[in-house]
């Protein structure tokens, strides 16, 4: 019967054999590993978010995106999340909530996304914060997880939609491994996805 120390086997079209653990989602065998119980103390959840954080007393540990004048839009400002050396980062899923100076809630901006290392867009334009983003309730689920790894950056570049100066709270979920077979992983198969997300 198959399990997380027995999962089903599969074969890609090259012919290579993996094995597709339900979690986490990348696979143990591809890593050189083989049990669950003995390799989960290395893979922990993890939450990332922006490093350029605003310390004052309106929205705390907010990203603000100030508007550039009296009934302008469309003002942009870019950050970096940086992944720290300790371990790769598996990101899974994304939530995005932000306020005005006043309290109010607000949702016109556009965001976009930059691998610092391969500089590969993950969008091809700003996309609005409605329709990619969750809330820590409802988490928006990535069509497939993108392994960031240890020491790398992703840029994030805030676009606003209305004239309002924006304080943007995101976070980035997912998974850290603290496995060092994993410094020569770039990709995985699609068939090691789970629907059993994380």
């Amino acid at each position: 019967m198959p399990n997380r120390e027995n999962p089903v086997p599969f074969s890609t079209e090259d012919g290579h054999d993996f094995s597709a653990p339900r979690r986490p989602n990348m696979s143990l065998k591809k890593l050189g590993l083989n049990n669950w119980k003995r390799t989960k103390q290395f893979i922990r959840p993890f939450n990332y978010t922006v490093e350029e954080l605003e310390t004052g007393l309106v929205h705390p540990n907010s990203f603000r995106v100030p508007r550039t004048g009296a009934g302008m839009v469309g003002n942009s400002r870019a950050a970096t999340v940086k992944v720290d050396e300790s371990a790769d980062f598996e990101w899974v899923k994304l939530t995005c909530v932000a306020y005005d100076a006043d309290g109010n809630a607000q949702n016109h901006f556009g965001i976009s996304f930059r691998e610092s290392g391969s500089d590969r867009r993950l969008d091809n334009y700003p996309l609005h914060m409605l329709t990619i983003t969750g809330t820590g309730q409802m988490p928006f689920i990535l069509p497939a997880t993108l392994l960031i790894k240890r020491a790398a950056i992703l840029s994030v570049t805030f676009t606003l939609y209305t004239a309002a100066t924006t304080y943007i709270y995101i976070t980035l979920a997912g998974v850290k491994y603290y496995i060092s077979e994993l410094q020569s992983i770039t990709t995985r198969p699609t068939e090691d996805w789970d629907d059993e997300r994380l």
